[in-house]
């Protein structure tokens, strides 16, 4: 099957996204990430193909897909507990697309996938792509971390991001002008 990259193209707020890795097809993409070419990623789940062809794109982590591979998050999960969808119609009669943002809230109930869905892939398959995930990871998922990170602006108002992975949750924070996050995902440069 070939696959055009790509795949959507001038997504409002997102511009170009092409496919990064496919979970699921079955002679068009049923389950699949999407990445923007800032590297923001999505979930993206076809939930329609009768009269045209409908999917809904979740903005997701690193960490989200991580989990979902290990089936520790349910498909369902991962698209209702996303901030950010993107609904994407393609019409069959003028092979255009039209794209909707919208909140979870108002996704179609009938166009979510069943919520014990599971991924259930071997692991095996994609140890590749979790590699890729794990060591690329430019957001990291506040919600798993029981410490709230922070970023620390100094009197010459330069921004010191404390790295996740030498970070002892046990240490504590001075909070003095600090900007706090959580339950959100929070862009970490390579500093």
């Amino acid at each position: 099957m070939k696959i055009p990259n790509p795949y959507f193209e001038n997504v409002p707020n997102y511009g170009n996204l092409s496919v990064e890795e496919v979970f699921y097809e079955d002679g068009y993409l049923i389950l699949f990430v999407l990445k923007s070419e800032k590297g923001q990623r999505f979930l993206a789940y076809c939930c329609e193909i009768r009269n045209e062809q409908r999917w809904i794109l979740s903005q997701v982590s690193n960490q989200d897909l991580i989990d979902l591979i290990h089936n520790k998050v349910s498909v369902y999960s991962i698209t209702t507990n996303s901030l950010e969808h993107i609904i994407v119609v393609r019409n069959y009669k003028t092979c255009t697309e039209s794209f909707k943002q919208v909140s979870t809230h108002d996704l179609d109930e009938l166009d979510l996938p069943a919520k014990g869905e599971f991924l259930d892939v071997d692991i095996e398959d994609y140890e590749t792509y979790l590699s890729k995930l794990e060591t690329t990871t430019p957001y990291i998922t506040l919600v798993s971390y029981s410490a709230i990170w922070t970023a620390s602006y100094h009197i010459q108002k330069k921004i010191q991001f404390i790295n996740p992975s030498s970070f002892d949750k046990s240490d504590s924070l001075i909070e003095t002008n600090t900007a706090l996050y959580k339950g959100e995902s929070v862009y970490v440069p390579n500093c």
